[in-house]
């Protein structure tokens, strides 16, 4: 799962040197910014769930700025704060908790945070989890709440590291945080698409797709298109029927002719590439020409 926006890359961390660099943002942001753990000489804060932990992280080419974690195993980190915490929960949900969520100070207003929370919404999604907890510290309470988190219960932590126990469901959170994405993103012309499709094929067409082509010159391709053509007659009442092959532009250029030419006119045609001249010749190539509409008004008149 890769995505890139401008220069910043959002990933599940995997390369060790990664997450060395995640040991390490740990540690300035939950020792040295919020007096959470204690120092250490190695610079590294190494989480207590680190092995159960996935890392959503954004990286500006190797240099880590921001991460997440997704821990879905419990007794959650919550449990061993709250006692009772599915009491203050709503009911019936497939519960996860995310952890962990740092930015780097030069990107904290950016689209970093909601990148990486959206990256992680959609993974907790697919896996089957639908409510999400979070001890958000006290310093970002309006943003979480932006984001759509619902705080719950007291206080966790100690003086000067203080944090709310929230939660979020998933579907609603992850459109919101969509939203507060594209609205971080730089701001580019509008564009609209009114292409039709992608249709969808029944399984018989798509194995019919598969099979080797028939050539257009065998007995067998003009056997085949003989019966699809009488049975057209008989579906249509028409005297004649031939079978354009083209796009919609070929079929919009076949009914101007059939209702622009004077009666009695034969017709040639050819769609961006030339007029032929009649009589045909018997014998041309079909590989000589592109597409081509030939017929005489009476005719198309029949239908």
């Amino acid at each position: 799962m890769v995505s890139s926006a401008d220069s910043l890359t959002l990933k599940i961390a995997t390369e060790d040197w990664e997450f060395d660099q995640i040991h390490r943002l740990n540690y300035r942001t939950f020792v040295e910014e919020i007096p959470q753990h204690a120092r250490n000489a190695t610079g590294r804060l190494v989480d207590k769930f680190h092995a159960e932990n996935t890392y959503f992280v954004c990286l500006d080419g190797r240099r880590l700025v921001g991460m997440v974690a997704l821990r879905a195993r419990r007794p959650f980190s919550l449990d061993l704060k709250l006692p009772d915490l599915d009491g203050y929960l709503p009911a019936g949900r497939s519960l996860c908790e995310i952890r962990l969520l740092v930015v780097e100070p030069d990107h904290r207003r950016t689209r970093v945070i909601a990148g990486l929370l959206r990256q992680l919404a959609a993974h907790a999604i697919a896996q089957g989890y639908d409510c999400a907890l979070i001890s958000g510290t006290t310093r970002q309470q309006k943003l979480y709440v932006h984001l759509g988190f619902v705080p719950f219960g007291p206080l966790v932590g100690a003086e000067g590291a203080r944090f709310q126990p929230m939660y979020c469901l998933l579907e609603d959170f992850f459109a919101r945080v969509g939203r507060f994405y594209a609205s971080e993103a730089p701001a580019e012309p509008a564009t609209w698409s009114f292409l039709p499709g992608p249709v969808a094929m029944r399984p018989v067409v798509r194995r019919m797709l598969g099979e080797l082509p028939v050539s257009h010159r065998s007995p067998a391709f003009m056997d085949r298109i003989g019966r699809v053509k009488r049975r057209l007659c008989r579906l249509t009442g028409a005297r004649h029927v031939e079978i354009l092959l083209g796009s919609g532009t070929l079929a919009n250029d076949a009914v101007k002719i059939a209702t622009t030419v004077p009666p009695g006119n034969p017709v040639g045609y050819f769609s961006m590439v030339k007029e032929i001249s009649f009589p045909i010749v018997v014998g041309t190539r079909p590989e000589d020409y592109k597409v081509f509409v030939a017929f005489e008004r009476n005719q198309a008149g029949a239908g």
